[in-house]
């Protein structure tokens, strides 16, 4: 693997193009870069702010049993590795830390918070009820409020921005692209047998694409009507900052509410309005959101709000993993909206994708069971 400051790779011939430049297509564009391949990312943002624009990024596998709850399990176990060779080789930080989550309830939900308890302590999660003072330690919140809460320790986060930034500056680093501003609008073959992306005026070509856009998929001549379509889902969240640097606090989630921290930065997200695709956010809904979250912790009434963020993803319902390749067009995978776990899944989903890619078979792999092979003629030809 070339490291910064050593001779680039010689090419073996194989160009590589993904298109997407969220936490999906950067972790596979690394994957693909370390195993000395031409890798060039296309993303536009403006256009179509990916879900990893807006994401909190907590890591945490859910409750239950099965081949995807094992995926999420190991992605975690694979993040410190992930976020410290990232960091090595981009001289960047990814805000990574295992800080824990503290699940939060108030009494009138302690049924619903008891019962999500008896389903992290079947999965293996070691979860420990905290007393009512450490809740309080925790949020400041008032007592009135009767909040009750246990934590989950092994749960890390990392901070999206940092990480996205860091593997943008690792692919630099190991001689990929990353071409910003850059809408790809439709994908053809060539006489010659390789893609050919087209993005206004300009044509790129390449061997292999991997398209992780998302729903700014759907937007490329063809791909419509052949990729998978997933219902959207408009994830909201807001940045605001402390006057003093914070302590790292642990992650705090109640409902369909997370507050995370990081230096003077407090994140507060939701996912809001199914269905909803646009990116501009109303006042009405920032405004429940931040009153949501003052109520868990009280101080966030006294910090400046800086930025609004939104992204657009599948539902966290859907849970299964979205990718796979087109069959009439081997070279031609897909790694989409992973339904609010992108973060949490990247490291494996990424390096299998990346094998996958480069001509090892599924066997074995954690994502061989939902990989799938799409069938068409309606597009790249």
């Amino acid at each position: 693997m070339a490291q910064p400051g050593q001779a680039e790779p010689e090419p073996d011939g194989t160009h590589i193009a993904v298109i997407g430049g969220g936490i999906s297509g950067l972790s596979v564009a690394f994957e693909l870069l370390k195993n000395g391949h031409e890798v060039a990312v296309y993303c536009d943002e403006k256009q179509h702010p990916s879900a990893s624009a807006a994401a909190l990024a907590y890591l945490e596998p859910r409750p239950g049993t099965g081949r995807l709850r094992e995926l999420e399990h190991a992605a975690l176990v694979a993040w410190p590795d992930l976020a410290r060779e990232v960091a090595d080789i981009s001289g960047l930080e990814t805000g990574f830390a295992q800080v824990g989550m503290v699940r939060l309830g108030f009494a009138y939900e302690q049924d619903a918070l008891r019962t999500l308890f008896a389903q992290h302590e079947e999965s293996g999660f070691s979860p420990n009820w905290l007393t009512e003072s450490d809740v309080y330690e925790l949020t400041n919140a008032q007592p009135e409020g009767h909040l009750l809460g246990y934590v989950l320790p092994k749960i890390a986060q990392v901070e999206a921005r940092y990480m996205c930034a860091a593997l943008r500056a690792a692919i630099a680093a190991l001689f990929g692209q990353v071409v910003d501003a850059t809408r790809i609008s439709a994908v053809q073959r060539d006489s010659k047998g390789r893609f050919v992306l087209q993005a206004g005026e300009q044509q790129f070509f390449a061997d292999k694409i991997v398209v992780a856009a998302g729903f700014g998929a759907l937007d490329i001549n063809g791909l419509a009507s052949v990729l998978p379509n997933p219902r959207p889902v408009r994830g909201v969240s807001l940045e605001f900052r402390s006057p003093v640097p914070l302590t790292r606090h642990p992650i705090l989630k109640r409902g369909n509410l997370t507050i995370c921290s990081f230096g003077r930065s407090v994140f507060v997200g939701a996912t809001h309005e199914e269905g909803e695709a646009r990116t501009e956010v109303a006042d009405q809904v920032v405004a429940a959101l931040s009153e949501e979250a003052t109520e868990l912790w009280p101080e966030i009434a006294g910090m400046e709000r800086v930025i609004v963020r939104s992204g657009v993803r599948a539902p966290i319902g859907d849970g299964l993993l979205n990718l796979g390749r087109l069959a009439d067009h081997p070279d031609f995978y897909y790694s989409l909206s992973h339904a609010g776990a992108g973060f949490l899944r990247a490291p494996i989903i990424a390096r299998e994708l990346a094998r996958m890619i480069l001509g090892a078979s599924l066997t074995d792999m954690y994502i061989e069971p939902f990989f799938r092979e799409l069938r068409t003629e309606k597009t790249t030809s």
